[in-house]
C-alpha cells in the first residue's frame, strides 16, 4: 500500500510538471498580480489548437522546466488564445480581440514582455530556440529595462 501511495504521488507530480506553468487569461488580473509581485508580464497571443508554431513554442519552451522555474519566480503569464476548434466565452473572445487590436498583432504566435503599466520591453513572433535560450533572452530584456 505504501508503495502504491508513493507511486501515485510521483505520477501526479509528473502530470503537474508536464502541464507546464499556469497562464492567466485576464489582462486586468495579470497587471494586478504583476504589480503586487513586482513582476513583468509575458503575454502570449496564441492559436493553441491550430497554430503549428504556437504548439511548437508550447512544446519546446513553455513546457520545459527551465522556463517553468524562471516564470514561477519572475513572471506573470498571460495567454490570449484564438482557437479554431474549441469555444471561448464571448466576453473572453472580445477581450482577447481587443488586446490583439491594441497591440497590433497580425500573426500568431506573438509574444510581448511588458511591465504592469503595459510598457513594452519586447515584442517577438515565434521563438525558434529552446527554453534556456528563451529564459536568457527574457533576463537580458528585463536587465536592460532596469
Amino acid at each position: 500500500m505504501k508503495k502504491l501511495v508513493i507511486l501515485m504521488l510521483s505520477f501526479s507530480g509528473l502530470l503537474a510538471s508536464a502541464a507546464g506553468p499556469k497562464w492567466m487569461t485576464s489582462m486586468a488580473e495579470a497587471k494586478e498580480k504583476a504589480r503586487q509581485g513586482n513582476k513583468h508580464i509575458l503575454v502570449n497571443f496564441s492559436g493553441s489548437d491550430w497554430c503549428g508554431y504556437c504548439k511548437r513554442l508550447q512544446r519546446d519552451v513553455f513546457s520545459k522546466s527551465e522556463f517553468r522555474d524562471y516564470s514561477d519566480e519572475n513572471l506573470v503569464l498571460l495567454k490570449l488564445d484564438f482557437p479554431k476548434y474549441k469555444t471561448l466565452p464571448d466576453d473572453q473572445k472580445k477581450a482577447n480581440q481587443d488586446l490583439k487590436n491594441k497591440y497590433s498583432v497580425n500573426t500568431l504566435p506573438a509574444l510581448f514582455l511588458i511591465k504592469a503599466d503595459e510598457t513594452i520591453l519586447m515584442r517577438s513572433g515565434f521563438w525558434p530556440g529552446d527554453a534556456p535560450d528563451f529564459v536568457a533572452m527574457l533576463k537580458a530584456k528585463i536587465a536592460a529595462a532596469e
